[in-house]
């Protein structure tokens, strides 16, 4: 089966494509590849095999609908969140879209925390993929103890501030 006849593929906008079949969703670079994830020898279908609080959850404008509650009009919660907080935040939509298994992620590069869910990664200010992808980690998965001691007493603990 080819990318594009497949049921679990989604159109996210600008051309781009993701495959949801998957526990970890995936931009797909060209549609009318064959399918590399699942042998399709039989009669299942990659919807069989989506997990099942994923259909749910397809359209993650729910995400962004519960990130603009924080955008009350001083600004003054979201550039807390977005200076120094941010941890804080990602923690914050982990929890409230728990059932959408989200990450959060470390950007090392801005020194900036975000949640990833279904292959997005979202602060404060919204949808952040963009700008964290290829420059993130996944926070539970830092080895290093010292980078890891430091970090989280500098933007977790707050014991600079």
């Amino acid at each position: 089966m080819r990318c594009k006849d497949c049921p679990s593929i989604h159109y996210s906008g600008d051309g781009i494509y993701l495959c949801w079949g998957v526990r970890e969703p995936f931009q797909i670079d060209d549609i009318n590849r064959e399918c590399t994830e699942y042998k399709w020898n039989d009669d299942r279908t990659v919807a069989a095999l989506k997990p099942k609080d994923w259909d749910d959850h397809s359209d993650l404008s729910e995400v962004l609908d519960f990130i603009s509650r924080f955008n009350e009009p001083t600004g003054a919660a979201r550039e807390m969140f977005l200076n120094g907080r941010c941890y804080w935040f990602a923690v914050i939509l982990s929890e409230r879209f728990k059932e959408m298994h989200p990450d959060i992620a470390y950007n090392p590069i801005d020194g900036h925390f975000t949640t990833r869910i279904h292959g997005r990664y979202y602060d404060a200010s919204g949808d952040v993929t963009a700008a964290n992808k290829d420059k993130s980690f996944l926070w539970d998965k830092l080895n290093d103890q010292d980078w890891k001691s430091r970090i989280t007493r500098d933007c977790i603990e707050l014991v600079s501030w």
